[in-house]
This record gives structure tokens, sequence and C-alpha cells, in this order.
């Protein structure tokens, strides 16, 4: 598949068949995650994944980390929530946590290495569309949560990054639309004494 296709076609799926997903495919999205660009070549991604009965541990996490967040909220409510985030790993045949692993290195700058594996997270979503498969990049409120640095045994300067939903996507109708890049593009071709 061409490039641009690539980049055009991923999305972000919702809905994934029930079919396993071959080992050999996820180790070449993995590895495609590794070839983001990293400053002092630090490597900072780190993956765990889970397939089959060892999707649970994550959900039994996700459960409790969504008890905790909906603490305040209505009992129906945050009933409602705790069963949406336990059966969110329970939907994707592969999940794939990627956490960055901060060095020691004081010269090295953290914002840095979690921008190299946010384009390793990119980097993997190309490759399991070129794959034939369909991802879904989970972050927010569950994903920051001390627990998930708990059960992964990571420390508190270390980040999870999120959580690489994938699978055979469900076929969909759904148009992905993105506005041009021409609102959002200066194009400065002289000599100023700012850029605004």
């Amino acid at each position: 598949m061409d490039f641009k296709q690539i980049i055009k076609q991923r999305a972000t799926t919702y809905n994934f068949q029930p079919m396993e997903v071959s080992k050999d495919k996820i180790e070449r999205i993995i590895e495609a995650g590794t070839w983001a660009p990293n400053r002092r070549l630090t490597e900072p991604w780190r993956f765990w994944v889970l397939t089959g009965d060892g999707r649970l541990p994550l959900s039994k996490v996700m459960e409790e980390i969504a008890k905790d967040i909906m603490s305040e909220a209505a009992e129906e409510e945050r009933n409602k929530r705790m069963e949406t985030y336990k059966n969110l790993p329970l939907k994707a045949p592969v999940n794939i946590i990627v956490a960055c692993e901060l060095t020691e290195d004081d010269k090295v700058i953290p914002v840095e290495e979690i921008a190299a594996v946010n384009a390793c997270v990119e980097n993997m979503l190309l490759t399991a569309t070129d794959e034939g498969l369909g991802a879904f990049w989970g972050t927010g409120n569950y994903v920051y949560h001390p627990k998930m640095k708990e059960i992964l045994g990571l420390k508190d300067k270390d980040a999870v990054i999120g959580v690489v939903y994938i699978g055979y996507a469900e076929p969909s109708n759904r148009i992905r639309k993105r506005t041009h890049f021409s609102n959002f593009t200066k194009w400065i071709d002289e000599d100023h004494s700012y850029i605004k």
C-alpha cells in the first residue's frame, strides 16, 4: 500500500472481530515502533503485549481505576463506567501497553523522551493499518492513573503513554475528515524580528 494512502486510511477502530492476530504481525508492529526518532538514542519505549487471558489483569485494574475516578459519581453512573473500563481490554484480541521509561541521564530532557514514545505509537498504528488491522490508541484518566504504573512496575518518573488495542476491524462506513493544513500553516519567506 502507498504510504500516503496508509496515513489517510489509518483510523481509530472501536469494534473488532473475534479473530486472533498472528504473533509475527504483532512483532512487526512493535519493531516499527522502535524505529521512531529518539534524541541521544535512549530508546525509552517499553511494551507489554496482552492476549487471551493475559488481558484480564488490565481489565481488573481498569475497573478499579474507574471505581476510584468515579467515587463521587452516582452509583448507576459509576457502575456503568466501571463496566465500560472493565470490558475495554476484552474488546480487542491484542492489547499493547506502551510506556516511557525515562533515562537517568540528566542531559536528557523528559518531554523529548515522551515525544519519542508518542512517535513510536504512531509508527505502530501505521504499521497495523499496513498489516490490514484496526487499532485504537487508548489514553485518558485510566492510563495516567498511578495504579497503571504499579501493575507494570514502573517508577514514579516514568509514564504510561497508552494502550494500543489491535485486531481485525469490523466493517465501518465512518468517513474520516481533516481540516485542510493551510488553516494551520504560516509561510514565512522574509526576515522578521519576530514570528507570529
